[in-house]
């Protein structure tokens, strides 16, 4: 994106559940107040890193500067209140300025966690930043370094707070995650204070495979303990398919709070679970989206879009259950013509009901899941 030229004005899609009171209040009530509000200004200077319980973090989009501008690189920001938090970027921590770094491998993430996770020190959130890049070579460890505010201040108002990171902390890695990557497509998955993250590693091509292959494994990291370890993915025949690719794979959590693997194998998705024990996976469904995809095809689809052979994951819902898909694909020798579509088609899957629904994306307007428990923030506010 061209850095003269702003990016487009934020909007919210209701994705899951579809009914027209939650679609009224996301577009007619929480979009008109976001933009009306400091909301405004910040979704145009930031881009979203990741969100949980209604809280989302965001860097500034170009880092240059100095002085107050380094001291408010990030922001949690409260959508539905207005109430936002700035705080710089790690400074020990590798800050990797394009954009595309996710192309070719991410090494650093950030993860939110809120009050309700409990283990944050009492303080409203906490923010950690994770750096994996000592991972591709032989120091054989990941770093962390923790944010943690005891309370948010208004954006704009008087004490708006700016805070400092705590000091980068080292913590040994599993032995698996030894020249690991990070799954550079889907979020951490916070749950009960622990933070997982999906890590894959190449495996050099033999004499049958010219292609190569790709092992995975999910790295974790206990907030509270300070301790990394390590999740072995589903074993067994059938539960990854041949010549499985990060792509294939999504982490998430269910709606019960149980840590869940996608697996794409062509338009089937395996759900696994992780049981509360911790000790193994069990297999909780199988969908099969071809023939639900293929009806959601509109009247007025172009002729050089198609469906696609293998489910592409685009974003999870925290606690929802849905999960958001890109089902159609573009013929690129018709680039030109692709692009005046001003809209893009995804669609959303419940894995409990298996339903799936298609939503209109507007074109150039990044995909972020944002997930809230409407009716619990609307009973705690008493106007909006």
């Amino acid at each position: 994106m061209d850095q003269d030229q702003p990016p487009p004005a934020a909007c919210f899609t209701a994705a899951h559940p579809a009914t027209p009171g939650v679609a009224s209040f996301f577009e007619s009530h929480l979009a008109p107040f976001v933009a009306r509000t400091a909301g405004k200004r910040l979704l145009v200077d930031y881009e979203p890193l990741t969100s949980r319980n209604g809280l989302v973090v965001l860097r500034r989009r170009y880092l240059a500067g100095g002085g107050d501008r380094r001291s408010s690189e990030m922001c949690v920001y409260d959508p539905m209140s207005g109430e936002s938090t700035f705080l710089p970027s790690p400074r020990d921590i590798v800050r990797v300025v394009d954009r595309k770094a996710s192309d070719y491998g991410v090494y650093y993430t950030y993860a939110l966690l809120t009050a309700t996770d409990g283990g944050i020190g009492g303080g409203s959130f906490l923010v950690l930043a994770a750096d994996f890049t000592e991972l591709m070579e032989d120091h054989y460890q990941v770093n962390f370094m923790v944010q943690m505010t005891v309370a948010s201040a208004k954006a704009g108002g008087a004490g708006a707070g700016r805070y400092a990171w705590g000091p980068r902390t080292t913590v040994a890695a599993h032995p698996d995650s030894e020249f690991s990557r990070l799954q550079p497509h889907c979020n951490a998955v916070v749950l009960s204070g622990r933070v997982h993250w999906l890590m894959y590693t190449e495996v050099a091509p033999d004499f049958f495979d010219d292609a190569g292959q790709q092992s995975f494994h999910i790295l974790t990291y206990d907030v509270g303990a300070g301790t990394a370890g390590s999740i072995d993915l589903p074993k067994g025949a059938g539960a990854l398919p041949h010549g499985c690719k990060v792509s294939n794979l999504h982490l998430a959590s269910s709606p019960g709070g149980r840590l869940s693997l996608h697996v794409a194998n062509k338009l089937k998705i395996s759900v696994w679970l992780r049981p509360p024990s911790g000790d193994g996976w069990s297999l909780h469904a199988v969908i099969d989206i071809g023939m639900t995809a293929r009806s959601l095809e509109p009247p007025d689809m172009p002729h050089f879009w198609w469906l696609k052979k293998v489910v592409d994951f685009a974003s999870s819902g925290v606690r929802s259950g849905a999960v958001l898909l890109r089902p159609f694909i573009n013929d690129s020798s018709k680039k030109n013509v692709a692009e005046e579509r001003e809209e893009e088609d995804l669609a959303v899957l419940d894995v409990e009901t298996k339903e799936l629904r298609r939503v209109i994306k507007r074109k150039y307007i990044t995909v972020f899941p944002y997930e809230i428990d409407l009716e619990a923030r609307l009973k705690a506010m008493k106007t909006f």
